[in-house]
């Protein structure tokens, strides 16, 4: 059957009446990259061609019933109109920066049977190529445990749920507490999921940079396309842009259009939206409207999860011991752990060396080396393992370092006494309640290592009538730290290493 002349027309037309229904934008959006009309006038049917399965699922949540009603006006309400998936329409390749696969054009628009394919009356101009950002991490490296459990959750959904109906999410929390991963973990399951999908991570300096570039030269609709065309947006360090008034404009803009266009946002900060200063009430209204989940720091278990995982990832063996006593001790984010890793394969190399040395001179190994660093032969274990007492002198030449500002023994009480639930009067008076006396013992440790106090200073800031207590308790406290002692916390009420404890009130100090 040989295709009329009319049919084109039929279809330019039918094309015009749904950008009057949705828009310009929205169509140029979607055709003639992504969609095509084909319209057999012998038995009256319209079909919408698409490249793929995903766009057949994403062109016909979005354009179906309006594609319907805009051929129905045109050529009556007994019209039929389906949804096929033709590739061989589309190149297989896309062209460089653009947002969906380019159309094939066809090399005679009349010797098609039975239809014929139209663009859309204006056609989006393509962007330019754009280097894709590298994304280090992946969702099935993520560690998952009780303090991100919900936003590890929340991210899966945004890459399973073929609706889109997880969308947007915000995910907050402190720094280097894996919200970056999450955010470069759905950028890249979602590439590899649906190749011919755009899903694109950025973080708001980079989004404001942009933006502003495309100002100066006089660029801005390239821009725009570029963001409102895209699938997925992962926004990272989103606060950024708060207090820029015009890069917050067109952000809200963006948000909205991809949003109306069934595109996903994903977003990461450092603060619940309601708390980012000079944050736009619209913005934070959408932020809430989805998904909110927040990462905390990680719990022991999690941590010596992570910790283990690390470590088989850099080659580094620790043994167990070690293993727990660097989660004692890295109560922060993930990335203090691999700073800390980084740390001790360092010292372990150099131990190693001293150690060779050492044998060559003298015939024998260094004294104290197997407690320090175990010699092994293994292929991926870097030339030993590493045991507690090298992660004790890691950490003592921490604890050496005190603070570039002073730090008052009245201060080390608030904090110790807020910690483990204890009443200033309490420690100086004579009690002998075991979470009293390790309040005191806390405090005696803290004050030698972040004070020049001496220990009868300390015993007198204490109200002791000795000292000798005072030193007593700190030997004390210190055997129990490097046998990784474990308590039972006075406020928590579950069993927490002491040198956890420890740490987190030296930690509250320095805050302050």
């Amino acid at each position: 059957m040989i295709t009329t002349s009319s049919a084109p027309a039929v279809c330019a037309q039918i094309v015009q009446h749904l950008v009057d229904q949705v828009g310009q934008w929205k169509v140029d959006q979607w055709f003639p990259q992504a969609a095509q009309l084909q319209y057999d006038e012998a038995s009256q049917t319209l079909s919408l061609a698409v490249p793929s399965d995903f766009f057949a699922r994403r062109i016909g949540r979005q354009f179906f019933e309006d594609v319907r009603v805009a051929a129905q006006q045109k050529l009556g309400p007994e019209l039929e109109l389906k949804i096929q998936v033709r590739p061989e329409l589309f190149e297989t390749t896309p062209t460089a920066g653009s947002a969906h696969p380019a159309v094939k054009a066809p090399e005679n628009t009349q010797n098609t049977a039975g239809s014929s394919f139209v663009a859309a009356s204006s056609v989006a101009p393509r962007l330019q190529r754009r280097p894709k950002p590298s994304l280090r991490h992946h969702l099935d490296d993520f560690i998952v445990g009780p303090s991100n459990e919900l936003a590890f959750a929340a991210a899966n959904a945004m890459v399973q749920d073929p609706h889109g109906s997880a969308s947007p999410l915000f995910i907050y929390g402190g720094c280097g507490l894996g919200k970056t991963h999450l955010l470069q973990g759905i950028t890249r399951q979602m590439r590899e999921q649906a190749p011919e999908a755009q899903a694109l991570y950025l973080t708001g300096e980079t989004f404001t940079n942009e933006f502003l570039a495309a100002m100066r030269a006089n660029k801005l609709d390239q821009f725009r396309r570029k963001m409102r065309r895209l699938d997925l947006l992962c926004i990272d360090d989103v606060h950024f842009i708060a207090g820029k008034q015009a890069t917050q404009q067109e952000f809200l803009h963006s948000f909205d259009a991809l949003d109306l266009g069934g595109g996903r946002i994903v977003m990461a900060s450092d603060s619940h939206p309601k708390e980012i200063e000079q944050f736009k009430e619209v913005l934070i209204s959408r932020c809430v409207r989805g998904m909110v989940a927040e990462v905390r720091e990680p719990e022991l278990e999690t941590r010596t999860t992570i910790i283990t995982a690390l470590a088989k990832r850099r080659k580094i063996l620790l043994n167990p011991a070690a293993t727990q006593l660097v989660a004692a001790r890295c109560i922060g984010s993930v990335r203090e752990i691999e700073g800390t890793l980084t740390k001790l394969h360092a010292m372990a190399t150099l131990t190693r060396h001293r150690s060779r040395n050492s044998s060559t001179h003298t015939g024998h190994t260094q004294e104290g080396m197997t407690e320090n660093f175990r010699p092994s032969q293994g292929p991926t274990s870097g030339g030993g393992v590493i045991g507690p007492a090298l992660v004790q002198q890691l950490f003592a030449s921490h604890e050496r370092t005190r603070s570039s500002r002073p730090v008052h023994v009245e201060t080390i009480t608030d904090v110790v006494c807020e910690q483990l639930a204890v009443e200033r009067n309490q420690i100086h008076g004579p009690g002998r309640h075991r979470n009293v006396v390790l309040a005191r013992a806390i405090i005696a440790h803290l004050a030698r290592q972040l004070t020049s106090m001496s220990f009868p200073e300390i015993g007198r800031a204490l109200k002791r009538s000795s000292h000798s207590s005072v030193i007593a308790s700190t030997k004390r406290l210190k055997a129990q730290l490097n046998k990784g002692h474990t308590i039972m916390h006075p406020v928590s009420g579950q069993p927490t290493p002491l040198a956890e404890v420890t740490e987190r009130c030296r930690l509250a100090v320095c805050r302050i």
